[in-house]
């Protein structure tokens, strides 16, 4: 057994594809990754984060 922190869990969606076209150039716009777009807007829609601080997680 490891100790130590546990590797956080893989999630998979299909989108639309003009979706997936928005995500990249928001992505691309602001020199962040996919992952940390949809990070962000997770963290959104669950509440956890103001919508005043979006594009601050660089």
């Amino acid at each position: 057994m490891t100790m130590g922190k546990e590797p956080n869990p893989n999630v998979s969606t299909r989108v639309l594809l003009e979706r997936k076209t928005k995500i990249e150039a928001i992505a691309t716009k602001t020199g962040r990754n996919l992952s940390q777009v949809l990070h962000e807007a997770i963290a959104l829609y669950l509440g956890e984060k103001d919508a005043s601080t979006v594009g601050a997680m660089l």
